[in-house]
């Protein structure tokens, strides 16, 4: 199954273009499924610089996404 996770207003609280701070019930949950067989896409209306943002705080947050 793919599941698309948004990044502002769940990820991290929508504090756009700034990121939020992040919603770590979430984020643990996300890392979770990023474990099992299930492919994550980040869903966003973020584009150039703020996805780039956006990717890197995920990477540094242990959130591995297989489509952006």
């Amino acid at each position: 199954m793919i599941i698309a996770i948004d990044f502002d207003g769940v990820l991290v609280n929508d504090k756009f273009p700034e990121i939020g701070e992040p919603d770590l019930e979430i984020v643990s949950a996300i890392r979770k499924l990023g474990s099992t067989e299930h492919e994550l896409m980040l869903w966003t209306s973020r584009v150039g610089e703020r996805l780039a943002e956006a990717v890197w705080w995920c990477r540094d947050h242990g959130l591995k996404f297989t489509c952006v």
